[in-house]
C-alpha cells in the first residue's frame, strides 16, 4: 500500500534539490520530512511497474483510518512472471 502527498490538479511531481533544511521543505511541501509532492504522471509511474488499484477515503474512513475525505490509498501489486 502506499500513502503519499498528491495534487491531483498538478500534472507533474514538485520536488526541489536545493531544499535542504526543515523550514524550507515545510514551506514547500507541508511537512518537514517530505521531499516532493506528486502530480498526477506518479501514477504513470506506478502503472508500469506494478498493477494498482485505489481506495478513496469517504464516510467514516477519515475517522476509522486516519485519511483525509477523498484522500487516495494505493495498492501496488508485483505482477507475476509468466
Amino acid at each position: 500500500m502506499l500513502g503519499n502527498k498528491l495534487n491531483k490538479h498538478w500534472k507533474k511531481n514538485y520536488q526541489n534539490e536545493f531544499i535542504k533544511n526543515h523550514r524550507e521543505r515545510e514551506l514547500h511541501f507541508g511537512q518537514s520530512d517530505h521531499l516532493r509532492i506528486y502530480g498526477r504522471e506518479i501514477e504513470d509511474i506506478m502503472k508500469a511497474l506494478f498493477n494498482v488499484s485505489s481506495i478513496i477515503a469517504s464516510g467514516s474512513d477519515h475517522v476509522e483510518f486516519g485519511m483525509d475525505r477523498g484522500e487516495i490509498l494505493y495498492i501496488l501489486e508485483k505482477p507475476l512472471k509468466s
